[in-house]
């Protein structure tokens, strides 16, 4: 690693958006952003081994949210008619993305980069916790259900796109 720059990955250099229609919309007025892997395990007493053994499973990860709600933001106006309507089933479903945009794909001007490594949840359920008008908050979870695709995102006028597999080499 001799040569590589050390950078702390910040908060500002992860993006999160949702797609509640045909558009992805960024969160950008939570005060939240903590993935919980929520791993699955299960343990087996080999009859080899002394004592049992833990196997890791699979993950099922969720992601809170604490959105500080702005009439008129994107990112409320996106999530607010979920928490109205009490959506449930297929109707509290939806695309999440999440960006590294601290992963440029295009090393040569990283400042200039377009293209990031990302994952999305095509199926995710937005599960509503609070609403909270005093603090002007409210919060949610987003369940990543039937697992993530890996690829990256490439934007267009601000806008990502999401790829699924590997960045293609030019």
């Amino acid at each position: 690693m001799s040569g590589t720059t050390k950078t702390m990955v910040k908060k500002h250099m992860v993006a999160l958006y949702v797609k509640p229609d045909s558009t992805w919309v960024r969160i950008c007025k939570s005060t939240a952003f903590d993935v919980a892997l929520n791993p699955q395990t299960n343990d087996y007493d080999y009859i080899a081994d002394e004592v049992p053994t833990t196997e890791l499973d699979r993950y099922a990860p969720t992601l809170n949210q604490a959105l500080t709600m702005y009439k008129g933001e994107d990112d409320f106006e996106a999530v607010k008619d979920r928490y109205y309507n009490l959506s449930v089933g297929s109707e509290a479903k939806l695309p999440v993305l999440i960006v590294y945009r601290y992963e440029p794909l295009d090393d040569d001007d990283p400042s200039e980069a377009e293209v990031f490594l990302a994952q999305e949840a095509p199926n995710a359920s937005m599960v509503i916790n609070d609403y909270n008008s005093v603090d002007s908050t409210l919060t949610f979870d987003l369940h990543f259900n039937g697992g993530i695709k890996k690829g990256y995102a490439t934007y267009s006028q601000g806008v990502p796109s999401f790829t699924e597999g590997a960045y293609p080499s030019t």
